[in-house]
């Protein structure tokens, strides 16, 4: 009915029963006519223990059309057994012919492929390939191996006299060795936690997560047509996430003459850009990690700056790093994940090209921090000393002086719908020209932006490689200096046109306020103000999300207000008594009711898990476990502390009853115990010294910043004139940076005392 024939080799048992002492070929493999022809190297494979009565049959299915390679996606270069000495001197030695190859090519393009296959023949010759097995284990020995050797001999044995004391002899050797592999499994684990030290104490916390993900369900289209295939579901996200771009031509009569010359910044900037890339960043299909580039760059050092320098003055990016493969992953917190937006697209690009994007990356940043005019002061993140915490902690500021001046401040929060996806490269050029950017960065702008190759992975699947038309690639360090750009304008125009409006912005979130005894008018001021940006989003392609719009007055009064704006779309945004803003709750009254108690969630979900480990039979030493908690815990509890933190004491109790569970936990200590003593002995501070701690740091950082800074500024103007007069700001803050010496002595002394 099939028209298969059978592939087994005659005489050749395939079915050994040890219980009945019999052997058979009833295991059977059949092949069709079409396929027959090309199976080669049937047999048996004794030496292989499958623990069962049935053997393990291999054969081989050769065409002249396949060709099979190394799965690259599977296995990573084992960076631990590298021989980096050889590695640096076979470099080194073809240094000087590669160096005069540069020199005489004249395309870049060829440059660039010259010196990724130079790095290449180096790793191939040195650096090996990660090969999983079974005895790829960590616990996996040489003993072992000779007792898996021995008992498949005597399986040979048995397979051909049939003996009793052969069956009895393989039922010892069996037995043993399962015994001996459940001992040095305990005796590893035991010996790793014992001496498991800094860094490695994560491995740990990460046995406890779970390295599954769920599948992506099925996806709706523009039409809201539900796709399952793989192909349909690359072709649904690929229109969702990329918008389609035009070619743009640059009036170079507009253009400053002016250009950066990168030769006096190139070695530093190039040698900050590798050495501080992180090792384990995901990769590129061919898996050269920025661990080999700093080796590489250490032996050809001219080269690399030889290479970027030719590429950068010429304003071009390689079309090889224009090439990347973007893995799916999805938001968290969504309610509908067969919506495309609710996934979130990273990007795995060349390691050599990420540092060609560090470059201007880093310039563009000096040049905002210079220069004024190109980004607006209120503008957030990619900057430096300019976090979301300083945005959230200038808003509740600006609240809390409002309330004590008896006025109520209203706060209306934006969000740029699609970030990315509504900046068209005309626009943002005509920004750039207009901010007097110098023309190679506009240049090499242009250059990047255009002609990319990528393909989408998900569901253990691939698509192949298909070319799009983008206008800023998502969650890239270039593209969001290049957004903050994009929008720097909006918030020039609307505080030229509303008094007294004051505005921070970060990325797409926006918060923007007026502050007045009537909360009626500030209502009026904030219409005219969403007037202005909605002309401003359709002049400049943008858009703003309707259903992030939020309303709040921060106000003491005891009767809830109901009063709402409406949009030029005809949304209705009605006041809230409590809303989120950058991961913090804010309520009218300020007293972070709400945010504590989402804090205290998370802080115990993740102490639960924390909990499995110090809870096992075999824990971790009281090192360990005082290491995670410091590192997993107090990262969660302490993170915003300076915007909330006020010596609550309702506060300060719920931290107080997490540490002291932990504290038990560590020292296995009675629930009677001294909480003092056990915080000396595990060497952690209380829950108010540590949060005391977190706010003079940041007093001492404000005092830090430049006089220019937001955050200074508004921390002068909040002080009465009498006593910023008198208050001296010229501190010497080297006495009180290091706390964490200080408060030990503290806790001494004060049970020393008593």
């Amino acid at each position: 009915m099939h028209d298969c024939n059978l592939i087994n080799t005659l005489n050749i048992n395939t079915y050994h029963s040890y219980f009945k002492r019999l052997s058979s070929v009833i295991d059977l493999a059949f092949a069709s006519r079409s396929v027959q022809n090309y199976i080669k190297n049937w047999h048996v494979n004794e030496d292989a223990d499958t623990e069962f009565d049935h053997e393990v049959i291999l054969f081989t299915i050769v065409t002249e059309k396949m060709k099979l390679i190394e799965n690259s996606l599977n296995a990573s270069y084992n960076l631990q057994k590298v021989d980096w000495k050889k590695f640096n001197m076979h470099l080194q030695k073809t240094k000087n012919e590669m160096i005069i190859k540069m020199q005489r090519t004249i395309s870049l393009k060829t440059k660039v492929i010259y010196l990724i296959e130079c790095i290449k023949s180096a790793v191939n010759l040195f650096v090996f390939k990660q090969r999983i097995c079974v005895k790829s284990k960590l616990w996996w020995n040489d003993e072992l191996i000779e007792m898996w050797k021995a008992l498949s001999s005597r399986k040979r044995i048995w397979k051909r006299c049939k003996t009793d004391d052969a069956w009895t002899e393989i039922m010892r050797m069996q037995n043993s060795y399962h015994d001996a592999i459940k001992l040095i499994k305990n005796q590893f684990w035991i010996n790793f936690l014992n001496k498991i030290k800094e860094k490695k104490v994560f491995q740990t916390y990460k046995f406890i997560k779970s390295r599954l993900i769920e599948k992506l369900p099925s996806i709706q289209n523009a039409q809201k047509k539900l796709k399952t295939e793989f192909n349909e579901k690359c072709k649904t996200f690929l229109k969702a996430m990329y918008s389609s771009s035009s070619k743009v031509q640059i009036n170079k009569k507009l253009l400053s003459n002016k250009s950066i010359q990168w030769s006096r910044i190139i070695e530093k900037k190039i040698k900050h850009a590798i050495n501080f890339s992180a090792f384990r960043k995901a990769l590129e299909s061919d898996d050269m990690s920025f661990a080999i580039m700093q080796q590489a760059y250490k032996s050809v050092l001219k080269i690399f700056n030889l290479m970027y320098l030719n590429l950068i003055e010429s304003d071009y990016h390689s079309k090889i790093w224009r090439k990347g493969t973007e893995i799916i992953l999805k938001k968290l917190n969504k309610s509908n994940y067969s919506i495309s937006k609710t996934y979130r697209i990273i990007t795995l690009l060349n390691c050599l090209g990420k540092i060609a994007k560090k470059l201007i990356a880093m310039w563009l940043s000096y040049t905002a921090k210079t220069n004024d005019k190109l980004l607006d002061f209120d503008q957030m993140r990619n900057r430096k000393q300019r976090s979301a915490i300083d945005a959230v902690l200038n808003l509740v500021h600006d609240a809390q002086m409002a309330k004590s001046r008896g006025n109520t401040l209203t706060c209306l929060l934006l969000n740029v719908k699609d970030v990315f996806d509504h900046v068209t490269l005309k626009q943002l050029i005509k920004i750039l020209i207009k901010q007097k950017i110098l023309i190679n960065l506009i240049n090499w702008v242009k250059c990047f932006l255009q002609n990319w190759v990528i393909d989408l992975a998900f569901d253990e699947e691939r698509q192949k490689s298909k070319e799009i038309s983008t206008e800023i690639l998502q969650e890239s360090s270039i593209s969001l200096i290049l957004f903050l750009i994009y929008i720097r304008h909006l918030f020039s125009k609307i505080r030229a046109r509303i008094k007294n409006l004051q505005s921070f912005s970060y990325i797409d979130n926006i918060a923007l306020y007026v502050e007045g005894k009537s909360i009626d008018k500030n209502v009026k001021k904030l219409k005219k103000m969403t007037k202005i940006a909605f002309t401003w989003a359709n002049e400049n392609t943008m858009q703003f999300d309707n259903s992030k719009f939020e309303l709040i007055h921060f106000e003491n009064h005891k009767a809830t207000l109901d009063q709402t704006i409406m949009l030029l779309n005809d949304t209705v945004v009605k006041s809230k008594i409590c809303i989120q803003w950058l991961k913090v709750w804010l309520n009218r009254k300020l007293n972070f009711k709400m945010h504590m108690q989402t804090k205290i969630v998370a802080v115990t979900r993740t102490l639960h898990s924390l909990f499995k480990l110090m809870n096992s039979e075999w824990e971790l030493n009281m090192k360990s476990e005082r290491q995670l908690y410091l590192a997993c815990i107090i990262i969660i509890s302490d993170y915003d502390v300076e915007i909330w933190w006020n010596n609550q004491k309702s506060h300060a109790i719920k931290f107080h009853k997490l540490q002291n569970a932990v504290l038990w936990k560590i020292l296995k200590a009675f629930w009677t115990s001294l909480i003092e003593i056990m915080q000396i002995k595990v060497e952690i501070s209380s829950v108010k010294v540590e949060l005391d701690q977190k706010c003079k740091n940041y007093a001492i950082k404000i005092v830090e910043l430049l006089k220019k800074h937001l955050t200074r500024k508004w921390t002068l103007i909040s002080y009465s004139s009498q006593y910023s007069i008198k208050l001296n700001l010229n501190l010497n803050t080297s006495k009180y940076l290091n706390w964490n010496k200080m408060k030990t002595i503290f806790i001494f002394l004060f049970l020393f005392l008593h």
